[in-house]
């Protein structure tokens, strides 16, 4: 999805016609039910296009973005009627809290962190939606205050495990037909797992690190890109011993600016992403 809204800037940025970005808005706006952790994203999107975006909220193809803000209220809806707090998902104060927070605690205790099998873990999955909302709030402010640092351990630590782990799906693979060779295949595709979330993860943060301080108005397309792969990549600190899980959303996008970067350095005649001839 992250591609097609890509494509669909791009088209805006080309043509100038609003109805591309209008369902460039109204898609990232939809994956906000199945990510909800994307609205920061969506609203630099909005903040990058804003102008424009006044334009299309006034345009006929609004009613695109219309559509998917009542879907999302309707969801936040549902939510208050059934839990008694309205938001679009409880994931980021659970990610915080079971994550980030509980692994602050376990290093600030010298305590072993285990994922899911921890005394914080079980309180916190008996607490309501909005009862969890609190105690991760008032967690995250007691912890800013008393033990900052091995917050900030926990959060580098995620990012680090998160960068240089495989897929945990490969790992939960069994030989049901008991073949000779599953062992050697498992390890194969871990390793491909492991190496290519370290690749694409180095490769995407450097690049996408340069684009933005370069600060050229003619890469706007690029910067989007950039700020996307930054912005899935430093979110994903929040959470611990995903694999690539988090990261593999933004390896399309590295590869993109790779290819920008490749497509410089051997046809420098024209960037990649030179706007069309009219």
């Amino acid at each position: 999805m992250l591609v097609l809204v890509i494509y669909l800037i791009r088209k805006f940025e080309i043509s100038k016609k609003h109805k591309f970005l209008s369902f460039a808005i109204a898609l990232l706006l939809l994956s906000l039910l199945i990510k909800p952790i994307l609205k920061f994203f969506v609203l630099i999107i909005i903040l990058f296009y804003f102008k424009d975006v006044l334009k299309v909220v006034k345009s006929k193809f609004s009613i695109l973005i219309y559509l998917t803000l009542t879907l999302i209220f309707f969801q936040m809806y549902s939510l208050k009627k059934e839990y008694g707090y309205s938001t679009i998902s409880n994931i980021e104060s659970a990610a915080y809290y079971n994550y980030i927070g509980t692994k602050a605690d376990c290093f600030k205790n010298n305590i072993e962190f285990i994922q899911g099998q921890n005394q914080r873990h079980i309180y916190f999955s008996k607490l309501s939606l909005k009862e969890s909302k609190v105690v991760a709030i008032e967690d995250l402010t007691q912890q800013l205050k008393s033990n900052k640092i091995n917050l900030l351990k926990a959060y580098f630590s995620n990012l680090y495990i998160n960068s240089s782990k495989g897929s945990a799906s490969v790992f939960g693979f069994e030989n049901k037909l008991k073949t000779s060779y599953f062992s050697s295949i498992q390890y194969i595709f871990k390793a491909i797992s492991k190496i290519q979330n370290i690749l694409f993860t180095l490769f995407g943060v450097i690049l996408a690190m340069m684009i933005v301080i370069r600060n050229e108005e003619k890469d706007k397309t690029l910067k989007i890109i950039s700020l996307g792969i930054l912005y899935l990549f430093f979110i994903s600190g929040i959470s611990s011993d995903q694999g690539d899980r988090l990261h593999i959303v933004f390896y399309p996008l590295v590869l993109i600016i790779m290819g920008n970067f490749s497509y410089d350095i051997f046809f420098k005649s024209k960037p990649f992403f030179a706007p069309l001839q009219k």
